[in-house]
């Protein structure tokens, strides 16, 4: 076996030098600058200490910039995301850009306000979809058709439209819209229920919030219903409408060959609102009227406003007024529902 290997350091030179180290290596530290970063808490480091890109993750150590997707409240600089809410600051452009979106942000959070959250960068995180109308709408055995013989006038409406009674009249109230309605004819009232309407699912991997706030339509239900004016007995006049509908947007349409001269309004109120389309057509010597009373419920009064889908009001009455449609009237006879 060979020898031990023996130092030729003497043995007081090793305790000079290692007392030499223990004193020059606190000053070291103290002249590091106190905010600069060690490798491993850079944003290209790949250490435990990486800022997180996780969907809605806040770091654990509160980490100068950080990437999150959530929802953006319309009209206020609050965001949601997995870890909570913040209060966007920077610049307006980006602060209130992309309401009611679900949107994924690039920003910087400090320590002294932690519940803050600059924007840096905004960008929709997906496109938002929209309510559609229940497929089911389309058999023809879940519609129920109205005929009269004497007017010539046949429409058909959905069988899960509940008629109009004593018991539900106060729900949805549609009012005829002619300049003259003393002598008005009910054709049909009814109540058009909230799930005609079906919410799309959020496209791509979820977030928990997400998963918690599933979307739901804007639609809370509305009204349908046909009149007919027989003391109307030209075109010009049945194009007028009640001054008692109020100002709104006044057009024309033509749907499956029938012109209507149409009137829109609406009412609104906090949490939502009414909107009011009336259709007037001159056939067979007489004066009809087709109106809708959509409800819609507002985004506003709900944080995670991102959940709201818009339903197309204008798809289900292009469908019923699709249904419509008239013909030759015969003298005395009577109306038929089937």
């Amino acid at each position: 076996m060979s020898p031990r290997r023996q130092s030729s350091v003497p043995l007081t030179a090793l305790l000079l030098l290692s007392l030499t180290w223990t004193i020059v290596r606190p000053c070291y530290a103290q002249a590091k600058p106190p905010d600069s970063a060690t490798p491993s808490e850079t944003p290209e480091s790949n250490g435990p200490n990486k800022l997180s890109n996780n969907l809605g993750a806040r770091p654990a150590d509160r980490s100068t910039e950080i990437t999150t997707v959530g929802c953006r409240k319309g009209g206020t600089a609050a965001f949601f995301d997995d870890s909570g809410d913040y209060t966007l600051t920077g610049s307006d452009d980006l602060i209130y850009a992309y309401p009611d979106y679900w949107v994924r942000i690039r920003g910087r959070i400090t320590k002294d306000a932690p519940q803050n959250l600059e924007v840096i960068s905004m960008t929709r995180a997906f496109e938002t979809p929209a309510a559609i109308l229940d497929p089911a709408l389309r058999k023809p055995s879940n519609w129920q058709t109205y005929s009269n013989q004497t007017l010539g006038v046949r429409f058909a409406f959905p069988k899960e439209f509940d008629p109009v009674t004593y018991n539900n009249d106060g729900m949805f109230y549609v009012q005829p819209g002619f300049t003259k309605s003393d002598k008005v004819v009910d054709l049909h009232r009814s109540l058009i229920p909230a799930n005609i309407y079906l919410p799309q699912p959020y496209p791509g991997k979820l977030t928990r919030l997400q998963l918690e706030n599933p979307p739901f339509t804007d639609f809370h239900g509305g009204a349908f219903a046909v009149f007919v004016n027989p003391q109307i007995t030209d075109a010009a006049a049945c194009k007028q409408f009640n001054s008692e509908l109020g100002e709104g947007d006044i057009s024309s349409r033509t749907v499956n060959g029938i012109n209507y001269t149409a009137i829109n309004t609406s009412s609104g109120e906090t949490g939502g609102g009414e909107e009011f389309d009336t259709f007037h057509t001159f056939q067979n010597g007489r004066c009809f009227e087709v109106d809708f009373q959509m409800g819609w419920t507002g985004s506003g009064a709900f944080d995670i406003s991102c959940a709201f889908e818009d339903a197309d009001g204008d798809a289900l009455k292009n469908l019923l007024l699709s249904k419509i449609s008239f013909f030759r009237p015969k003298a005395a006879a009577s109306a038929t529902v089937h």
